[in-house]
């Protein structure tokens, strides 16, 4: 679950995000954004093509299924950095 791992550390980078890496014991990652609702960050990332889905108001769930490579985890994460900067309601910027 290495990709599991790469993607959890990224997001817990992610100004609004709040996640510990360490927490990730497979291929699932669920972190919390700061603000509620969720919903309005989640939109964000499909309109950017990622899929994610939604466990709770403040939670956001990330799978890495199989053939996910290292260039599908960067891409992902560029996406949740830029519809993160673009959030400002979820995320108090």
């Amino acid at each position: 679950h290495l990709n599991a791992l790469a993607l959890a550390s990224g997001l817990a980078s992610i100004h609004g995000i709040i996640l510990d890496p360490e927490s990730v014991q497979t291929n699932i990652v669920i972190f919390e954004v700061t603000e509620e609702p969720a919903l309005g960050f989640i939109e964000g990332l499909k309109e950017a093509g990622l899929l994610v889905s939604s466990p709770g108001p403040r939670l956001v769930r990330m799978v890495t299924h199989i053939g996910i490579t290292n260039k599908d985890i960067e891409e992902a994460l560029n996406i949740v950095q830029t519809v993160s900067k673009g959030t400002s309601s979820a995320f108090g910027s």
